[in-house]
C-alpha cells in the first residue's frame, strides 16, 4: 500500500520540493540549473512515471485522463510561483504574465502524461476491464 502511495504522489512531491528548493535553497545565480533540473529532467520523468503507473494499474478508471490536464496545470502554476513571482517581488510591481510559452510547456507535459497513461494501459493489456 505504501508503495502505491509513493508512486502516486511522485510528481506532486517533486513539484512541491521544486518550489521549496527555489525559495529556500537556490543560489541567486542558479536559475539555469534549476530550470534544467526541474523543467527538463525531473518533471517529465516524474510525470511519465506517475502516469504510467496510473495507466497500468487503472487506478481511477475512465478518469485517469484527468491527470494529464492536472499535471500540465501544476507545471504552469509551478512556473508562476517561481521566476515571475520573484521578479515581481524584486521589482515591487506586478507585470502581466506571458501565457504563450507557459501554455506550450503545459501542453507538452500534459502530452508526456498522456503518453505515460497510454504506455501503462498497453502494458496492462487494454483500456477498461470488464
Amino acid at each position: 500500500m505504501l508503495k502505491r502511495l509513493w508512486l502516486l504522489l511522485l510528481f506532486p512531491l517533486v513539484w512541491a520540493f521544486s518550489l521549496v528548493h527555489f525559495w529556500c535553497f537556490m543560489a541567486p545565480d542558479g536559475g539555469m540549473g534549476y530550470t534544467i533540473l526541474y523543467y527538463f529532467i525531473l518533471f517529465p520523468v516524474a510525470i511519465f512515471g506517475t502516469s504510467f503507473y496510473i495507466g497500468r494499474k487503472d487506478l481511477f478508471g475512465r478518469r485517469n485522463w484527468l491527470f494529464c490536464g492536472l499535471y500540465g496545470i501544476m507545471t504552469i502554476v509551478s512556473y508562476y510561483c517561481t521566476f515571475p513571482l520573484a521578479h515581481d517581488l524584486a521589482s515591487e510591481k506586478v507585470d502581466a504574465p506571458d501565457i504563450g510559452p507557459l501554455l506550450i510547456g503545459g501542453v507538452i507535459l500534459a502530452f508526456i502524461s498522456a503518453l505515460g497513461l497510454m504506455f501503462g494501459m498497453v502494458k496492462r493489456g487494454g483500456y477498461a476491464r470488464g
